[in-house]
């Protein structure tokens, strides 16, 4: 299973994943079966690239560089969805 499924399967197991600088947050961890956890672990380094997180840096020509907080967490797509004009969204780690 590779990470995109693996976040599926989570996401439809009723766990929330976000990604915090380096960190991935996964709740209700009191949930996770070992051999979830495991798989996290192995697939981490791309799970934290696809989960949504909750600050961003937005570059869109003409205007200064700005930040975005969004508290449940969005990923990078849904973000240039909603500023399309946007040229770049980088993770604030």
């Amino acid at each position: 299973m590779g990470a995109r499924d693996l976040h599926h399967a989570l996401e439809c197991a009723g766990f929330r994943l976000l990604a915090e600088g380096e960190m991935l947050l996964v709740w209700p961890g009191a949930n996770l079966l070992p051999e979830l956890r495991s798989q996290i672990v192995a697939h981490k380094p791309e799970l934290l690239g696809i989960a949504p997180r909750r600050q961003w840096r937005v570059t869109v020509p003409g205007r200064e560089a700005f930040g975005i907080v969004c508290v449940q967490g969005i990923t990078r797509a849904d973000l240039l969805e909603r500023y399309p004009a946007g040229t770049t969204a980088e993770a604030l780690r």
